[in-house]
């Protein structure tokens, strides 16, 4: 394994984020502070490295043609299950089980390999970082790149930390996976691509965070740009063929305030009620509303709009650790918006302090109420059955707010 590489990192090389796609081109960064990670010299490197979906093989390659620098390089060959529906393959890289000290995960302010395609025509691949949350293991956005045929693509993902911080734990990253197209026949001794360079790159001051600003009663609109990262998906069961899509709609159409909405694509199962699929709110816009504010003489309000031929019951909880839930269902019609109102009053009800062995009843009383314990938010529904994607299902959220009871 090689050591620190300093240099100065140059910020506007790094990849946007956004999911648009990437030519990935041969400039080269100036490299301070980073940590080549992998160089894959030695065979040491392959213990921080595992594949998902059948990856297929990984070995060390030392045909010179394939390596960009030093004697030896990664040789791949993501093959999936080898059957055409199975998902795309990805590798899997584990930065914590190197042997450097690498300080503090939450100053990476970017990963950066270069990679060789070595087929005869473009490929494309996709590249995201996988955190710790509040809740579960999360994915970031996958971001796509175009590899040249048969050239070296140098490849850039930014940790976009002033969005990501919404969500994801910042110095608890897992993994990095690269993603490659599934193909549906088995071809074990082709080498398709070659890895080599493989760096984390280090941030020389404080990286940005999130940034939450909230009008007056407002919980989230999605009009401001930080709400298009604010929500993310988790569920029960084996809900991960289930998950939906969520995406930033700007067509004010569907939108019921403003011109922006949260658009939520809920793909059909196999059976009813198999799994439980949801979306969640950062932990941290939680926080910032500070729902006990309002509490017992407002109401919690939002308005979704059913684009679908035919309604299905959701729910909408709130979580506070160690404390029950208060689950709300609503259903919205085909076709229309409707508006779904929660009295906090029913909220505090529902999530008021236990009394706990040897406590009294001052003792309770001094605990903090459901408002103020409040810590998880999410609007939740069953995995549905269907035969085609025209069974999905597609709704949009707007207007999340505070309003006084009349």
């Amino acid at each position: 394994m090689k050591k620190f590489l300093i240099c100065a990192l140059c910020l506007a090389l790094l990849v946007p984020i956004g999911g648009c796609n990437q030519d990935g081109g041969e400039t080269e960064l100036d490299i301070n502070n980073n940590l080549l990670l992998c160089d894959f010299e030695s065979q040491d490197d392959l213990n921080l490295l595992s594949g998902g979906n059948y990856f297929g093989k990984y070995v060390l390659n030392e045909n010179a043609q394939y390596v960009k620098s030093g004697g030896k390089s990664l040789a791949l060959t993501p093959t999936g299950y080898g059957l055409e529906d199975s998902a795309d393959p990805y590798l899997i890289v584990q930065p914590w089980k190197a042997d450097e000290k690498y300080g503090d995960f939450a100053s990476v302010e970017g990963v950066q390999f270069d990679i060789f395609n070595a087929n005869a025509e473009d490929k494309e691949i996709e590249v995201c970082l996988l955190y710790g949350t509040a809740s579960d293991d999360l994915e970031t956005p996958k971001i796509k790149y175009t590899l040249a045929a048969e050239k070296w693509t140098k490849v850039i993902y930014k940790n976009d930390t002033e969005n990501f911080d919404l969500i994801y734990d910042l110095a608890d990253l897992r993994e990095i996976h690269i993603y490659f197209e599934n193909v549906a026949v088995l071809e074990e001794e082709k080498k398709n691509y070659y890895l080599d360079d493989f760096r984390l790159c280090y941030a020389e001051e404080d990286l940005p965070k999130a940034n939450i600003a909230l009008d007056e009663n407002e919980f989230c609109t999605f009009e401001k740009d930080y709400q298009e990262f604010i929500t993310y998906t988790s569920g029960y069961g084996a809900y991960n063929s289930y998950v939906p899509a969520l995406s930033l709609n700007k067509d004010a159409l569907y939108a019921k305030e403003g011109t922006r909405s949260l658009k939520v694509d809920c793909p059909h199962g196999a059976k009813q009620d198999g799994s439980w699929i949801m979306f969640r709110f950062s932990d941290k816009l939680i926080k910032a509303a500070d729902f006990a504010k309002y509490q017992d003489d407002c109401s919690f309000v939002f308005d979704v709009y059913n684009d679908s031929p035919v309604s299905m019951r959701m729910e909408l909880d709130f979580f506070a650790d160690g404390r029950d839930t208060h689950a709300v269902n609503f259903y919205a019609a085909p076709g229309e918006w409707t508006e779904v109102r929660v009295s906090l009053a029913d909220v505090n009800e529902t999530l008021k302090p236990k009394k706990e062995s040897g406590e009294t009843d001052e003792d309770v009383a001094n605990k903090p109420s459901g408002c103020e314990a409040l810590n998880g938010l999410a609007v939740i529904w069953g995995e549905f059955p269907g035969d085609s994607p025209a069974d999905d299902r597609v709704y949009y959220f707007d207007n999340f707010r505070f309003e006084k009871n009349a």
